[in-house]
């Protein structure tokens, strides 16, 4: 992918997504994303090699990420456990605003990407650029005092399971309403959107270096 882009060049649509889900691995997370990230692009380190550049919301704000720090992250970074603790508490509006669509069009559609047949059981709601999931939580994470940010967030092994969920309902409500405000809360607009599931894992799994159990 590094190679497939001229110098200078934004990333397509497609290896966005698949990046923005490898940035939670890398341990400084946080740091690099605190301006936003509103592209991510292909520019030189200043010693003659390639690396990917997060562009911020403003001129000027940009920051280099390593790939390999991403991919050799040594235990499962807090970041990614925030993005499933997100998942799991969005994941019940998700499937009611899913069962409405298909109740308005008599339980069966078209998957835009594949074009074959979906309904309830082979279809998953699906975040497009420019506010992928990773990039809403992102922009979550940010609303929360530096400070806060911490394991503490979540319930323990014990008691979560195998899911990551917060430990304050209040938090999941919290990220509930941000997550609306990003998307309008509706599937349909610029954000949401309905698909097959087996679309969804080819488009996200590439570059997914641990898939989560919790399932949107």
């Amino acid at each position: 992918m590094l190679n497939r882009y001229n110098l200078g060049e934004d990333v397509c649509s497609e290896d966005f997504l698949h990046l923005n889900e490898l940035l939670l691995r890398h341990p400084e997370f946080t740091t690099k994303i605190r301006h936003g990230v509103s592209s991510i692009r292909v520019q030189s380190d200043g010693y003659g090699h390639r690396c990917f550049w997060i562009i911020g919301e403003r001129e000027g704000q940009e920051v280099d990420f390593s790939i390999k720090t991403c991919i050799d992250a040594a235990h499962r970074p807090l970041a990614q456990q925030i993005s499933a603790a997100c998942r799991t508490a969005v994941r019940p509006h998700l499937r009611q605003l899913r069962e409405d669509w298909f109740d308005a069009r008599g339980g069966v559609s078209v998957c835009s990407e594949s074009g074959v047949e979906i309904n309830m059981q082979n279809s998953v709601v699906d975040h497009m650029p420019p506010r992928p999931f990773s990039t809403i939580v992102a922009g979550f994470m940010a609303t929360i005092p530096e400070r806060d940010l911490n394991e503490s967030l979540l319930e323990s092994g014990e008691t979560s399971g195998t899911v990551t969920r917060f430990a304050d309902e209040n938090m999941s409500q919290r990220f509930l309403e941000f997550h609306n405000r990003m998307t309008d809360g509706r599937i349909g607009g610029s954000t949401l959107r309905v698909i097959h599931s087996r679309a969804n894992n080819e488009s996200s799994a590439v570059g997914r270096v641990r898939r989560d159990s919790n399932i949107i």
